[in-house]
């Protein structure tokens, strides 16, 4: 019986999201959001946001857009950028617009 505390592996949390996510354990589902998305790596992002996809868990999906834009230069090199679903990379490109938008510079400082 889940009793509020857990050890997780990131096998496990992938699982035990999968359960969280079918039975509405949500606090146990979040949980594993947080772990999961703090242990994102380029080697597992990709199947990550598959999973995000699949069982549609927003907070998991912000960590991965967010991961995109830390990352995107080293997702562009090894081709792995192209392969995200079209609307991680628009929320991506988004959220730097909206970030640059409200960073303006004096004209001696853009150069």
């Amino acid at each position: 019986m889940y009793c509020d505390r857990v050890r997780l592996t990131q096998e496990l949390g992938v699982n035990l999201l999968r359960l969280a996510n079918q039975w509405g354990y949500k606090d146990l589902e979040g949980y594993c959001e947080e772990f999961i998305g703090a242990n994102l790596g380029l080697e597992n992002v990709l199947e990550i946001a598959g999973l995000a996809g699949e069982l549609k868990v927003e907070r998991l999906r912000d960590y991965i857009v967010e991961f995109v834009i830390r990352n995107m230069e080293k997702l562009k090199k090894s081709g792995d950028l192209y392969k995200f679903e079209q609307a991680v990379i628009i929320d991506a490109i988004f959220r730097l617009k909206e970030r640059n938008d409200g960073c303006r510079c004096v004209e001696q400082d853009c150069n």
